[in-house]
């Protein structure tokens, strides 16, 4: 228990002293505010406050000491951007690339044409490894390559002026850059401008030679520009910007200086280069490249600087590219001091007037004839050219190949064939016509003077003296019989011999009256049976065979076909009745008057006037019936005749027609053929050898085949072409009209009933078919017919594909013949004009500054120093305040 409280009471006289210590600190130091948390007399919260705010002090205190020494060591810099006003400013150096590495016609005299096609085509890249070493071209440098089919300057760069002075020719420098061949300007003498604008300036006409125009490493067409320091190797492939043609390029340059700071604060440097002696972040890049390849092949790219080093060979240019992986590897920093030039274009096209402030008459001669040279070249060389070229001629050649068979040999054949076929139609049409025809003559014949020639020898000996002065014989009779009725005639030999005389005369007519009605008897029954009264022969017919010729049925059908013709008849036949009774009636009252003399003037006047009524009757009927019956199997024969023969007139008109269509187009494809076809076989002949021997020259080939001989060719096979689509509509149409005058010919034919005892006697059993088999038959045989007319089928398809073809190689040779034409057009695709000019006569100055250094650092720590012993002077003063009212009485607090 003592050891416990020895124990305690040391612990205890240890706190505190330790407190003592503390306190006597507080009071001591000058840190302000700890004596109040040492000071024991002071209230507990009262000290935990300033306990606290101590801490956010002193806190305070090392965060802003921590981030002055962090915001020193992290460089921090400012740019200080200054525009300086210049009398004078130095030209930067221009160097301007055609977008075409190679120039065609150099590529095609150096021989090179084909493996630079091989090298820049990407459908031919396969196998070009082995093309080049199975060539002579292996051991050729890209430096060779590039220099010898390059763009030359003087055609290129063909007018220059310098602040309107004429450049000189060592203005300009033929340089290798990566996108080949390039022009880089840079005057020797006076570089520098003294005033802004376009006149103070480059200006530059070019001639981009769009049509010298080969594969290569780049697709565009135009310049491509770089505006760059003096001292620089100009990357334009790269950094260039592009410009293309037909237009006037206004380019404004600013120059702009930037000073970089080196490490710490910045990351600008500069080192040796092994090829160059001037240090650029790009010269960097290009000489670490340089290095690299040297290291791979012991060679190097042509835009790459070397000292006494190797180009590149096509077998390892095509192995190896430098691929971006080895510029990354290069250690390139950015240099301290730089020049950079901005710039801002601006485009105008070219007007239609441009032309002739770009070339003059005479550089108007020569281009036209280099154009000639360079698209001679290219239609050769270019092997999409060249096989365009070839493949419109192979189908022009093969389509002409075909048209002549057509011609020559498939239509004439045809045509050959089609007309044995149609004569022998139509001259057994035509012979069927004329049969007929003979026929229906036959028939009017026998009609005529075997039936219609008997009723006229009837009517001449018999019938004519019926009604012959038929009133005076009635008044003749009327006279005699008052005489022999009369009392005054007392001698009786006279009175008996007028007696006589006039029974006579009535037995007289009485017997005329009995022969016509046999006559009409014969008349009616030769009708009625078909069988003719006479029998004439008619031509070479023999007389056996009329009764086979009668038109029975016209005939028979001739005595009732209608009502005049029945009434009319019977009526006739009445008549001569009536009249032989009426003269039986006189013979009475003649005898009665003769025994008796017991006549009235009634009887008399009775048989009169039915005399002469009968007689007017019979007159009358007579012409009705030979009207209506006996002379209309006459009219209708050759009514029916007439119009056969309308029907044959107009099939042989058709047939006509189409014979002479036939005709006239064999003559016309003979014709055709024998002078057609010379002119192309020739210029055949003189485009085959230049694809094989490339002999000759293609605008001199296009001219011939644009000329008016080949125009003469396409327009006559146009038109010779029309003439068979034509001929073969007239053809097919004329031969429907045949067809349709065949069917009425033989209609006509098989429906005359009046013909069947001919046709059959004749043995003409066809004529004895239905019309329903007979236009079958024809039917058929015009289908065939018809078929056969392919004419246009036969030669107008390959016919328009052989003009299609002509077409296209004409098209073709305009085209090639319009790039020979120095109009608008070309201007725009090949001319531009190019001013580069300062902008203003100012530069701006970027430079970069350390903005926090290590004074600004220590008058920084030092600042919060002297901020914490004021802020401790002012904590003594409150202290020295405190105590002071500490000791005043209570009564003045």
């Amino acid at each position: 228990m003592k050891e416990n409280k020895e124990n305690e009471g040391t612990e205890s006289s240890e706190k505190e002293l330790k407190i003592k210590y503390l306190k006597e600190f507080g009071n001591q130091t000058s840190f302000h505010g700890f004596r109040y948390v040492t000071e024991r007399s002071q209230l507990t919260i009262r000290r935990l406050l300033w306990f606290l705010l101590i801490l956010a002090c002193f806190g305070g205190l090392l965060f802003q000491i921590v981030d002055r020494v962090a915001y020193y060591y992290g460089w921090p810099v400012t740019v200080n951007v200054v525009v300086n006003y210049n009398n004078t400013l130095q030209f930067p150096a221009v160097t301007i690339c055609n977008q075409n590495a190679f120039k065609a016609s150099l590529a095609a005299e150096n021989g090179w044409y084909e493996l630079i096609d091989q090298m820049f085509s990407s459908h031919r890249t396969q196998g070009i490894e082995k093309y080049i070493r199975n060539s002579m071209y292996e051991n050729i440098s890209l430096e060779t390559l590039y220099l010898n089919t390059a763009h030359e300057r003087e055609d290129f760069i063909f007018r220059c002026s310098w602040k309107g002075i004429p450049c000189k020719q060592d203005d300009f420098d033929k340089i290798l850059t990566d996108h080949g061949v390039c022009f880089t300007w840079s005057s020797k003498d006076n570089d520098y401008v003294s005033s802004p604008g376009v006149e103070n300036g480059l200006k530059l006409k070019l001639n981009v030679e769009q049509y010298e125009y080969m594969p290569g490493p780049h697709n565009a067409a135009g310049i491509k520009i770089l505006i760059h320091d003096r001292l620089e190797i100009p990357m334009v492939h790269a950094l260039g910007q592009a410009m293309s043609t037909g237009a006037n390029v206004f380019t404004s340059v600013q120059l702009m200086k930037v000073v970089n700071l080196p490490s710490p604060h910045g990351v600008c440097s500069s080192r040796e280069l092994n090829f160059i002696d001037r240090y650029s972040q790009g010269d960097c890049k290009l000489d670490c490249l340089s290095h690299t390849a040297a290291k791979m092949c012991g060679c190097r790219h042509i835009y790459m600087p070397s000292k006494n080093g190797l180009y590149l060979h096509f077998s390892f240019y095509i192995n190896d590219d430098f691929p971006s992986r080895y510029e990354e590897d290069c250690n390139c920093p950015v240099p301290c001091k730089s020049n950079a030039y901005h710039s801002e274009i601006s485009y105008a096209s070219n007007s239609k007037f441009a032309g002739k402030k770009f070339i003059s008459k005479n550089f108007t001669e020569i281009l036209i004839n280099k154009l000639k040279d360079a698209n001679e070249v290219t239609s050769r060389m270019d092997g999409d050219k060249f096989q365009k070229f070839k493949d419109l001629y192979t189908n022009f050649h093969t389509k002409l190949s075909v048209l002549e068979i057509k011609l020559l040999e498939d239509l004439t054949s045809l045509l050959s064939v089609l007309k044995v076929r149609l004569s022998a139609s139509f001259n057994h049409l035509r012979s069927v016509c004329t049969w007929k025809k003979w026929l229906y003559r036959y028939q009017e014949y026998v009609v005529l003077k075997n039936f219609i020639r008997p009723r006229d020898a009837f009517e001449e000996s018999n019938i004519h003296i019926i009604s012959l002065a038929f009133n005076e014989y009635v008044l003749t009779i009327e006279s005699n019989l008052r005489s022999l009725n009369s009392t005054v005639f007392l001698d009786t030999s006279v009175r008996e011999f007028l007696y006589q005389q006039t029974v006579d005369k009535l037995l007289n007519r009485q017997e005329i009256v009995r022969r016509s009605q046999i006559n009409f008897a014969q008349l009616g029954t030769a009708y009625r049976e078909g069988v003719g009264i006479f029998n004439y022969t008619y031509d070479y017919a023999p007389r056996s065979h009329n009764d086979y010729a009668v038109p029975v049925y016209l005939l028979k059908e001739s005595l009732s076909h209608n009502k005049y013709a029945v009434k009319f008849t019977n009526r006739l036949e009445y008549c001569l009745n009536s009249t032989y009774d009426i003269l039986t009636y006189f013979k009475e009252l003649v005898d009665k008057t003769y025994a008796s003399r017991n006549l009235t003037e009634e009887d008399i006047i009775q048989g009169s006037d039915d005399f002469r009524s009968v007689m007017g009757s019979f007159s009358f009927s007579k012409a009705v019936t030979y009207y209506e019956v006996i002379e209309r199997p006459y009219r209708i024969l050759q009514q029916r005749y007439l119009e056969f023969e309308k029907i044959c007139f107009s099939a042989e008109t058709d047939i006509h027609t189409v014979e002479e269509a036939v005709d006239s187009l064999t003559e016309t494809i003979i014709s055709f053929n024998n002078t057609y076809f010379e002119p192309l076989h020739l210029i055949s002949s003189v485009i085959d050898r230049y694809l094989s021997n490339f002999d000759g020259e293609k605008l001199v080939i296009g001219k011939q085949f644009l000329s008016g001989q080949m125009k003469n060719c396409e327009r006559d096979l146009r038109n010779l072409l029309q003439l068979i689509l034509k001929d073969d509509s007239d053809i097919s149409s004329e031969l429907n009209k045949v067809f349709s005058s065949h069917l009425e010919i033989y209609k006509t034919i098989v429906n005359d009933r009046d013909s069947f005892i001919y046709y059959n006697f004749s043995k003409h059993y066809d004529y004895l078919k239905t019309f329903e088999d007979v236009k079958e038959i024809i039917d058929s045989n015009y289908t065939e017919l018809q078929a056969m007319i392919t004419l246009y089928e036969t030669v107008g398809e390959d016919g328009t594909a052989f003009l299609q073809s002509f077409t296209y190689l004409k098209e073709y040779f305009s085209a090639y013949n319009e790039m020979m034409d120095i109009n608008n057009e070309f201007i725009k695709e090949n001319f531009m004009q190019l001013d580069l000019y300062y902008k203003q006569m100012s530069y701006e100055e970027i430079t970069q500054q350390k903005a926090y250094d290590s004074f600004a650092l220590i008058y920084d720590t030092s600042a919060l120093k002297q901020k914490i012993s004021s802020f401790d002077e002012k904590g003594r003063k409150e202290e020295k305040w405190t105590k002071t009212d500490q000791n005043r009485p209570s009564n003045e607090l």
